[in-house]
C-alpha cells in the first residue's frame, strides 16, 4: 500500500537558493529526491545554463523520479512547453530506483509521518535504503523514521565525495530520538555549512516547520557549522549573500557559530536555533542538574481513544454513567484556571474508569458504553481505514490491558502525580500543582517528585520564566505555532541543584510559589531563580519573548 505522498510546492526562491548553492560547474550532474511538479528541475536547468552548460547538457545531467502521476504529468507538461527534454526524469519510486553518482543533491523530499505509512512499504523503503547506503546500520534506524529522513539517506549515498547536499526538509530531525541516525550520519561523512531555520511559515497551509541544510560530503570535525535563525521580514532571495567569505550582518537574522564537535548526534540540536546564547551560558554551571535527579518524568495517561474515555459532564448526564466508573481527568492545562487543582475544583472532564470485566456489569449504564464503543465506526489514526469498534484499534491491542477499556488497572499500578507540565504549549504556559490527583492525560508530563519535601520547589522552579525558556528552547515547534514537549529533552533539563539550596532559599522558594498561587504573577520566584544561579534578568525575558513571537510566527 502507498504511503500519503506528502507532497509540499516548494518557493521558487528557496528552490534557487539551495540550487545556487549546491551547484558549482557546468559538468555537475545533480540528484532532485522528489521532483514534484518540477521547481527544483528547473531551477537546476537554469543554474548549469547560467555556468555555461548548453540546454541540452543541463537536461541530461538531472536526474529523479516522481512517484505521482499528476505531478509528473505537470513535470513533462511544462518541460514539453519550454521545449526542453529531460532524458533521467522518470515517473517511478524513489525507493525502487537507482541513480548514477551524482555531484549535487537537491530538493523537498516528502514529508509523511511514519504512522502515516502501511507496515509494508515501510518495510520495502527500509530494506531499500539499507542497501543503497551501507553505512547505515539497521539498529540505529528507528522504525518511528518520518520518510524525508529516508529519502536523505538513500540520496546521501549517491553523492560523490565533496559534492554538496542543499535540501529543505522538516525540522523535526533536528531534535526527535529518529533523527539521531541521520545527525550521526551527517557528523561522520559531510562538513554540515549552515542549518537555516525560518521564524515564519514557508509553506501556506502546512503544519511543518522546514530548515534548510547545506553540506559538503567530507567529514571535518574542526568544521565551523552557522545555525541561522531567520526571523520575520527578510527575503529568501536576500540570504545568498550569507556564503560570501565576509558574511555581512543582514536585519532580521541571527547566526551562531559552532564547531562540529559542539554537536552531539545524541542530543537535539533544535536548541541551538533558539536559545544559543542561554544555552552557552548554562553549559558547565555548577549548580545545575538534570529534572530527573529529583522527580521521575512521564507522559500522562494515554488513552489511545480519547472520544471514548474522556467524557464530558454533558456527556456523562446523557449516558447516565454510574460515578464508580468515573474519575476527574486533567487531560490538558488549558481545562483549569488556576494553578492548583484541589479538592474544591469542579472538573468538567471524566476518565471512563472500569475495570470489572463486563459479565460483573450487567444492568449498568457502563456496560452500555462499553457496548456502544465495541459497534462504534473507528477511523485508524494517519491510514483512513475504518474498523468497527475501539477494541479492533491496534494500538489498543497492543496495549495488552486485561480489558480493553480498562484503563484503571494501568492507572492504580504507576499512581498519578503531583505536578503536571503541558507537552502542548502555545502562548500561555503553566504548571500545575495536581493536588487532589486527577488522572493526568496524554496531554500532560507527569513530574513525580522524588521527596514530598521537592514538591513545592520544584513547583516553583518550574513556574518560573527560566524553566519556560527552557522547555520551549527545547521543545520541538511545528508551524501550527505550538511548542511540543519531548519527554527525553525535560529529563534532561537544567534546574537548580537542590540539595546545595540553603534552608533561607528553600523558605523563599516556597514562599515565593505561594504568592505566585494566591496572584498569578511569578515575578519573585523569578527574581530568587536568577539571584541563585547568577543569570541575567534580561537575557531570559528577551528569550522568553522571542520564543513566544516564534509561536505566533509559526501559525502565521
Amino acid at each position: 500500500m502507498q504511503p500519503s505522498l506528502g507532497y509540499v510546492n516548494t518557493p521558487a526562491d528557496v528552490a534557487k537558493l539551495l540550487t545556487q548553492w549546491a551547484i558549482q560547474s557546468a559538468n555537475d550532474t545533480v540528484l532532485d529526491l522528489g521532483l514534484g511538479e518540477g521547481v527544483f528541475v528547473f531551477s537546476s536547468y537554469h543554474r548549469l545554463q547560467e555556468l555555461g552548460a548548453s540546454s541540452i547538457q543541463s537536461a541530461s545531467q538531472i536526474y529523479g523520479t516522481e512517484i505521482d502521476a499528476t505531478r509528473y504529468k505537470t513535470l513533462q507538461h511544462a518541460s514539453i512547453t519550454d521545449g526542453i527534454y529531460f532524458p533521467h526524469l522518470e515517473h517511478k519510486d524513489f525507493f525502487q530506483a537507482t541513480f548514477p553518482q551524482v555531484d549535487a543533491v537537491v530538493g523537498n523530499p516528502p514529508y509523511v509521518r511514519r504512522r502515516a505509512i502501511a507496515p509494508d512499504w515501510v518495510k520495502k523503503i527500509r530494506a531499500d535504503v539499507l542497501k543503497t547506503n551501507s553505512e547505515i546500520e539497521e539498529k540505529y534506524l528507528s522504525q518511528l523514521t518520518d520518510l524525508y529522513v529516508y529519502f536523505l539517506l538513500k540520496a546521501a549515498a549517491y553523492l560523490k565525495p565533496s559534492g554538496r547536499l542543499a535540501v529543505i526538509v522538516a525540522d523535526s530531525w533536528l531534535n526527535v530520538r529518529y533523527g539521531r541516525v541521520l545527525r550521526q550520519y551527517l557528523q561522520n561523512h559531510f562538513q554540515i555549512e549552515r542549518i537555516i531555520n525560518f521564524d515564519r511559515s514557508i509553506f501556506p497551509d502546512v503544519q511543518v516547520k522546514p530548515v534548510l541544510l547545506f553540506a559538503t560530503k567530507h567529514p571535518n570535525l574542526n568544521n565551523q557549522i552557522a545555525l541561522t535563525r531567520v526571523m520575520n521580514g527578510l527575503a529568501v532571495n536576500e540570504l545568498s549573500v550569507l556564503f560570501a567569505k565576509q558574511e555581512p550582518n543582514l536585519p532580521d537574522v541571527c547566526t551562531t557559530h559552532l564547531p562540529s564537535t559542539a554537536l552531539d548526534a545524541k542530543q537535539p540540536w533544535g536548541v541551538h536555533l533558539k536559545i544559543s546564547e542561554i544555552d552557552d551560558v548554562l553549559n558547565n554551571h555548577e549548580q545545575l542538574v538534570p529534572l530527573h535527579t529529583f522527580a521521575t518524568i512521564r507522559i500522562g495517561l494515554q488513552t489511545l481513544a480519547k472520544d471514548f474515555f474522556a467524557l464530558t459532564n454533558s456527556q456523562i448526564q446523557e449516558l447516565g454513567i454510574e460515578s464508580e466508573f468515573l474519575q476527574p481527568f486533567a487531560h490538558s492545562v488549558s481545562q483549569f484556571e488556576t494553578n492548583v487543582i484541589d479538592q474544591q475544583t469542579q472538573s468538567d472532564l471524566h476518565l471512563f474508569y472500569c475495570a470489572k470485566p463486563k459479565k460483573e456489569l450487567k444492568d449498568t449504564n457502563a456496560l452500555a458504553h462499553i457496548q456502544m464503543g465495541e459497534n462504534t465506526e473507528v477511523v485508524i489514526r494517519g491510514r483512513g481505514e475504518l474498523v468497527k469498534g475501539y477494541h479492533q484499534k491496534p494500538r489498543i491491542q497492543k496495549a495488552n490491558r486485561p480489558e480493553w477499556y480498562d484503563v484503571k488497572s494501568g492507572v492504580e499500578k504507576r499512581g498519578r502525580a503531583t505536578i503536571l507540565i503541558p507537552r502542548l504549549i502555545y502562548y500561555q504556559f503553566r504548571v500545575l500543582w495536581n493536588q487532589a490527583k486527577f488522572v493526568p492525560g496524554g496531554a500532560m508530563i507527569e513530574a513525580l517528585p522524588k521527596s514530598s519535601d521537592c514538591t513545592k520547589l520544584l513547583l516553583a522552579i518550574l513556574n518560573s520564566t527560566y524553566a519556560e525558556v527552557l522547555i520551549r528552547g527545547y521543545a520541538q515547534l511545528y508551524g501550527g505555532g505550538t511548542y511540543t514537549v519531548g519527554i527525553n529533552q525535560l529529563k534532561k533539563m537544567p534546574i537548580p541543584n537542590l540539595t546545595q539550596l540553603s534552608d533561607e532559599q528553600k523558605r523563599s522558594l516556597i514562599s515565593s510559589y505561594d504568592t505566585f498561587v494566591e496572584n498569578g504573577v511569578r515575578d519573585e520566584i523569578n527574581d530568587l531563580i536568577y539571584e541563585i544561579l547568577d543569570l541575567d534578568h534580561d537575557l531570559f525575558e528577551s528569550a522568553l519573548e522571542n520564543l513566544r513571537l516564534l509561536s505566533t510566527s509559526a501559525k502565521q
